[in-house]
């Protein structure tokens, strides 16, 4: 239920995983739209809203801009005729904001207090701001720790290049300006606008008629790139059509068996007989195990090319599963993740 206007939230975002942490307290209004948030969260973290987002309430609701849902795949509530108090209603309560689909810029946001409205400041603002957020587009979480290291030593033969790309800037990992925020708050709409009116534009002629933020949806996306195929294809009938491919085939039976319990391994770690077979048989004994007709697959050492080290490394990587040398299994993020997007493109997203 909203709460009154005379009530003010107070939020703390927290950018999922990084260490050490990273996170801002917010004072918002309770009827503050998901659009407005959306706005507030990019300003108080430092991003520079060049990608695409949504928000995740806790029944699994997606909100988001319907113009970022090019093929309504995701059923998005219209983030600008949802208030904030319509999902978060009880301190404790939280909801997951992302960010660039393709870095996957995670972000936890919970209610902690619903306080008295506070008429002697305006809202919203940030009154606790923790270390600075990652530089866009630079790889996700382990691209940002790379490139802190990089960074901080001078003598590191990537140093120059690294510097430049930041436009000779240091970057300082502790500081961040919470006068800076609260003026960015303040001022809000006005950059906004300008990026509303700058998508106008004609696309550079450099990048055969795409803008630079379709180039960078196409490398981290090329399997599912929305803004840059949506006009010439369906891009259901593209995911039908690659859900047929063997190796997707496979996947699917995999991530299947890895639910829940997960899959209970061999004593030299591998894939079970059972699993095995299971999977060359979606796949196709043709493809996923072509010398079967010569000699039987007993392990699944005999089919390795198709089996554990491409799919279950892969997935490891993705950070999609925990495996340990006996079990393998499904992460609850890896989980939902494959419910929210194409299998395939669950396994691609972080490539």
């Amino acid at each position: 239920m909203p709460q009154p206007a005379n009530k003010a939230y107070q939020l703390k975002v927290s950018l999922l995983g990084a260490q050490p942490p990273i996170w801002r307290r917010l004072l918002i209004a309770p009827d503050t739209t998901f659009q407005d948030l959306h706005r507030i969260i990019q300003l108080a973290m430092g991003w520079q809203a060049c990608h695409l987002h949504m928000f995740q309430a806790g029944d699994g609701r997606l909100i988001g801009d319907p113009a970022e849902d090019f093929d309504g795949m995701l059923n998005f509530q219209d983030e600008t005729m949802v208030a904030v108090s319509a999902v978060l209603s009880k301190e404790g309560q939280a909801l997951t904001y992302d960010y660039d689909f393709g870095d996957s810029w995670e972000h936890e946001v919970r209610l902690e207090k619903v306080l008295p409205g506070d008429r002697g400041e305006p809202l919203p603002r940030c009154i606790k701001a923790v270390r600075q957020c990652p530089p866009e587009n630079v790889g996700g979480l382990p691209g940002f720790y790379d490139f802190l290291e990089v960074m901080e030593d001078a003598a590191h033969p990537e140093h120059v290049a690294v510097r430049e790309w930041m436009g000779g800037e240091l970057f300082e990992p502790e500081f961040v300006d919470l006068d800076d925020i609260n003026q960015a708050l303040a001022e809000r709409d006005a950059p906004f606008t300008e990026i509303e009116s700058e998508s106008d534009t004609p696309p550079a002629s450099d990048f055969f008629g795409h803008s630079p933020s379709q180039v960078h949806e196409l490398l981290k996306n090329p399997l599912n790139c929305h803004s840059v195929f949506k006009p010439l294809i369906n891009a259901e009938a593209v995911n039908r059509e690659l859900d047929t491919a063997p190796v997707v085939r496979m996947a699917k039976v995999l991530v299947e068996a890895l639910k829940g319990k997960g899959i209970r391994l061999t004593g030299k770690g591998n894939l079970p007989l059972k699993q095995v077979k299971a999977m060359i048989e979606a796949g196709g004994e043709g493809v996923a195990a072509p010398m079967a007709r010569y000699s039987p697959i007993r392990s699944e050492e005999q089919a390795r090319s198709a089996m554990r080290s491409r799919m279950l490394t892969l997935y490891q990587l993705l950070g999609l599963i925990e495996l340990d040398p006996e079990h393998a299994r499904l992460r609850g993020e890896g989980e939902q993740r494959m419910r929210r997007t194409a299998l395939f493109e669950g396994m691609f997203v972080r490539a």
